[in-house]
């Protein structure tokens, strides 16, 4: 039997001055749970 679908969503407040930092950061998870079976970017998702 398969595990159902999920859907993770996190919201977050950036400090004026380190959008640029976080950008990179949320691209480095994104890559990083890319590599799991079935986890990747959709509608929207950057990389």
């Amino acid at each position: 039997m398969q595990s159902p679908a999920g859907v993770v969503a996190i919201a977050r407040h950036v400090k004026p001055g380190y959008e640029a930092a976080f950008e990179e950061a949320v691209r480095g998870v994104i890559l990083a749970a890319s590599t799991f079976p079935l986890v990747a970017p959709v509608n929207g998702g950057i990389l």
